[in-house]
């Protein structure tokens, strides 16, 4: 069943990450945003949402965003559910 993902890339320029931004905006992808790295300023962090079932973000959807994440000199970081992020913050 679809519900909210959030996926999370790494850019390793500004340039990198407004390209990949606005790729990801092409695929209707909602929420994207872009914000460069407090600890490395010189990596940008983009982030988009896709309604998507979490199974299929395993299989040929996330072979694609690997990749679309490598042509824009980039760096696919995962997907996370958006209910999970309290789970996340606890285990530290």
């Amino acid at each position: 069943m679809p519900r909210a993902i959030d996926l999370h890339f790494w850019a390793s320029s500004e340039s990198a990450a407004q390209k990949l931004s606005a790729t990801l905006e092409g695929r209707e992808c909602s929420h994207v945003s872009m914000n460069r790295s407090v600890g490395e300023p010189s990596l940008w962090n983009v982030e988009a949402g896709i309604e998507a079932s979490p199974v299929s973000v395993t299989t040929p959807v996330f072979v694609d965003l690997v990749r679309l994440a490598s042509e824009h000199d980039g760096e696919f970081d995962g997907w996370v559910h958006p209910s999970e992020y309290s789970q996340l913050a606890t285990r530290n």
